[in-house]
């Protein structure tokens, strides 16, 4: 599955995958594949495994390649981080959004203290 620029589509795989039931998705990609899934929002929690370690140069693979967020306040924020050590090296577990939230939002009727469901919001 491709979008219009040629990069995978992960919504429409994501969508596909849950339709057969299919709820958790482990991607271990290059830059491409992790921009594509970032940008798509379809990404909950990350696992970063790093080594005290350092390639550098100009030809050095970055996590997530592709347009980037242009913002600060655009940027995946990463919380309730965990990290885990592996002799030398170590790694960060952590949420971009909480997968159990619930999709569904009470809203405060304003004449009463009631609350209406909406499902989606």
């Amino acid at each position: 599955m491709k979008s219009a620029d040629s990069r995978p589509d992960m919504r429409s795989l994501a969508k596909r995958l849950g339709e057969m039931e299919i709820t958790s998705l482990l991607i271990e990609g290059g830059a491409m594949i992790n921009w594509a899934a970032l940008s798509s929002e379809i990404v909950d929690k990350v696992f970063l495994y790093y080594s005290p370690k350092i390639l550098a140069g100009t030809g050095a693979v970055p996590f997530a390649g592709g347009e980037g967020f242009r913002r600060m306040n655009e940027a995946a924020h990463v919380k309730n981080l965990t990290l885990h050590r592996f002799g030398e090296d170590f790694a960060v577990e952590g949420y971009l959004k909480d997968p159990y939230e619930s999709r569904l939002h009470v809203v405060p009727a304003p004449e009463s203290r009631t609350g209406q469901i909406y499902e989606g919001v």
